[in-house]
């Protein structure tokens, strides 16, 4: 039941995502053209200049604004479907309370990484129509430089490492998805108007919470930075502090993530009232 609770969130807010989408990509071209054309007329006309600089910034804030529009949906789609009149529907499906809270948690995950994909195709745009060879050597230069952080911390570049970042993005994933579910929970018990508002500034306050907390517990204590230089070597010669640390984020992260999901079901079942 769970695939088929998940189409038809997916279906949901994808009927709003994608028309942003679309126009995002539009946005991204005028802002491109109009970049264009700064750079092409230099200071000849400075009153069009300013008109055309006011647009393109119009157009960047709106290509932000696209860039956090998947997530914004899926919240949305997540409190009318559990939080408003809407979830004495969706609670009287023969479907188990996890199989709805999952299918929530991969859709706000999915469409937020969707739209950081589309973020970046956004900009890739503008930088190819403004300058298509400052676009190339910035991404040769991103790219070299990520290989080179790679190996300074690996001593080795390995597809085994590739895979422990996708592995903590996933893990990453979860653990946001849970905080931003737990955050709706918490506000839907405590106000009854706005809980959206309510649900954005619990979760800014758990993420300064915790930013401090691990600041001071690890990065204060220099907990990495002696993981990092503990030059443990396997027989490869391979550099065994960067699996330390991608180790030690997958598990706190997975984690902080599964706490966070057992309390939201605790909510569901105990506060909210939730059969």
């Amino acid at each position: 039941m769970l695939r088929k609770v998940f189409k038809y969130d997916f279906n949901s807010i994808m009927k709003y995502w994608l028309p942003c989408a679309l126009i995002s990509l539009v946005v991204a071209l005028t802002a491109g053209l109009l970049g264009f054309m700064l750079d092409t007329m230099g200071d000849k006309y400075q009153t069009l200049n300013v008109l055309l600089s006011t647009v393109m910034v119009l157009c960047i804030i709106a290509l932000i604004i696209f860039a956090v529009s998947g997530l914004v949906f899926a919240i949305i789609r997540t409190n009318k479907s559990f939080f408003t009149d809407e979830a004495y529907l969706t609670f009287t499906l023969p479907v188990k309370k996890s199989s709805l809270i999952n299918s929530k948690l991969i859709n706000i995950a999915l469409f937020s990484a969707m739209s950081t994909l589309l973020c970046i195709i956004d900009i890739i745009i503008v930088f190819l129509i403004c300058d298509s060879y400052e676009l190339t050597r910035f991404l040769s230069q991103l790219w070299s430089g990520i290989c080179r952080l790679i190996e300074n911390y690996t001593g080795l570049y390995t597809p085994i490492h590739v895979v422990m970042i996708l592995v903590l993005s996933l893990v990453s994933a979860f653990m946001s998805s849970s905080v931003l579910m737990l955050c709706l929970s918490i506000s839907s018990i405590i106000v009854k108007k706005h809980k959206i508002l309510v649900a954005v500034v619990i979760y800014y306050f758990y993420n300064v919470v915790l930013t401090t907390f691990f600041s001071i517990t690890l990065f204060g204590n220099g907990f990495y930075q002696l993981i990092a230089k503990m030059m443990l070597m396997t027989k490869d010669g391979v550099n065994l502090s960067f699996i330390m640390i991608m180790l030690a984020s997958i598990g706190i992260s997975g984690l902080i993530g599964l706490i966070f999901y057992m309390l939201t079901n605790y909510l569901f079942d105990k506060k909210l009232n939730v059969q």
